[in-house]
C-alpha cells in the first residue's frame, strides 16, 4: 500500500514537473517572440519618423512660381529616404506617402487634402507609413516560435507625420520693435500665391516705407510707454518676452527722430503683423513676417524702407501660424 502511493506521487509529480517546463518554455518563446516584435516595430517607427522628417524638409522653398509647399519633391524624397533603411535586416523598397495639411490644434488628426484651402492653425505636412505585410518590405515578419504558438508570421506597420510651417509663436529677442498692419502687409503681398507682390519695373518685390501710423509703426510689444530710448533698447535686443499671434502689442505716439539712426541697415529681420498699428493703442497679432531693411530716415520724414522677404528660414518659435513669407524647420507632429 505504501509503496503504491509513494510511486503514485513520484508519477504526479513528474507530470506536474513536464507541464511546468512546457509552460515556461511557451513563457519564454512568448517572451523572446514579444521583443522581436517590439524590436521590429522601434525600427519601422524609426524609420517613418526619418522619412517624413526628410521629406518635410523639402515642403520649403516653395515650387517655384506657386508659392505653395513642394508636394512632390517632399513626397519624392521621403520615399528615398524609406529606401535608406533596413527593418529586421531587409532593406526597405515602399512606404505610402501622403503631402496635406496637418491641424496643429489637433481637432482633426488626419491630414487634410492639399487641394484644401488652409485653415490658420494648419501647416503643410507630410505623412509615412511603412509596413512588413504581404508583398510590403520582404513580407510579414516571420516569428521563432511559430509552431509553439501556432502563428508563423505577424504583419506590422508604423506612420509618422512632419510638418513645416510658418511661426505662431516667437522666442524672445527675436523681433525688430516695428509692427506692421495687415492693411499694409495685403498691399505688398499677393495673398493667391503666398508670394511678394513684385514691382515690374525691377522684377523684385516692391520697395515701400513703414511710417509711424496706421499702416505700421514702432512697437514697444508688451510694455505701454512712449518712451525713445525703450525703443533704442528694443532695436538692440528684440521682443523681451515671448510673443503670440492673438496676444496685443503697443504702439507708442511721439517717436522722436533720433530712434531712426539706431535702424540697421541691409538686414534681415522678423516683424508682427498686427490688425492696425494706430498710435497710442494695442493691437493683436495675427502673424509674424520677414523683412529686409534698406534704409531709415528720420527728420521730418520719418520711414522705415523695406522690402517682402519670401521662403525665409525661422528657427526660433512654434510653427502654427499662416504663410507670411517665414517657415520653420520641419518636425514630428504625430
Amino acid at each position: 500500500m505504501y509503496c503504491n502511493s509513494h510511486h503514485s506521487i513520484k508519477g504526479q509529480m513528474m507530470v506536474l514537473f513536464a507541464a511546468a517546463i512546457v509552460a515556461l518554455a511557451g513563457l519564454l518563446a512568448i517572451s523572446v517572440e514579444v521583443g522581436h516584435i517590439f524590436v521590429i516595430k522601434n525600427e519601422l517607427q524609426n524609420a517613418a519618423d526619418a522619412a517624413a522628417h526628410d521629406g518635410a524638409a523639402y515642403l520649403f522653398p516653395s515650387a517655384s512660381g506657386t508659392g505653395l509647399p513642394n508636394w512632390t519633391t517632399a513626397q519624392t524624397n521621403s520615399l528615398t529616404a524609406v529606401k535608406r533603411n533596413k527593418v529586421g535586416g531587409l532593406a526597405l523598397t515602399n512606404g505610402t506617402i501622403a503631402g496635406g495639411w496637418w491641424d496643429t490644434t489637433r481637432t482633426t488628426t488626419t491630414l487634410k487634402p492639399t487641394s484644401n484651402t488652409p485653415g490658420p492653425n494648419d501647416v503643410p505636412a507630410i505623412q509615412v507609413t511603412i509596413s512588413r505585410s504581404a508583398g510590403q518590405n520582404g513580407g510579414p515578419v516571420s516569428l521563432f516560435f511559430g509552431s509553439i504558438l501556432g502563428l508563423s508570421t505577424v504583419n506590422l506597420s508604423a506612420s509618422a507625420v512632419a510638418a513645416s510651417g510658418s511661426p505662431s509663436t516667437v522666442n524672445a529677442n527675436t523681433l525688430f520693435p516695428v509692427g506692421m498692419a495687415q492693411g499694409l502687409y495685403n498691399t505688398y503681398w499677393d495673398s493667391t500665391t503666398n508670394q511678394p507682390k513684385i514691382d515690374p519695373s525691377t522684377g523684385q518685390p516692391y520697395i515701400f516705407q513703414i511710417n509711424s501710423g496706421p499702416n505700421g509703426g514702432w512697437s514697444t510689444f508688451l510694455t505701454q510707454t512712449n518712451s525713445s530710448p525703450s525703443i533704442i533698447s528694443l532695436i538692440n535686443s528684440g521682443n523681451p518676452a515671448q510673443l503670440s499671434i492673438g496676444q496685443n502689442i503697443w504702439f507708442p505716439s511721439g517717436v522722436k527722430t533720433d530712434v531712426y539712426s539706431n535702424v540697421p541697415t541691409n538686414v534681415n529681420v522678423m516683424v508682427a503683423v498686427a490688425a492696425q498699428t494706430t498710435p497710442g493703442n494695442w493691437s493683436p497679432i495675427v502673424a509674424f513676417a520677414p523683412l529686409h531693411i534698406i534704409s531709415a530716415a528720420g527728420g521730418s520724414s520719418k520711414y522705415i524702407q523695406v522690402q517682402f522677404l519670401n521662403n525665409f528660414k525661422f528657427t526660433q518659435g512654434t510653427m502654427g501660424g499662416g504663410y507670411y513669407g517665414a517657415y520653420m524647420p520641419p518636425r514630428i507632429v504625430d
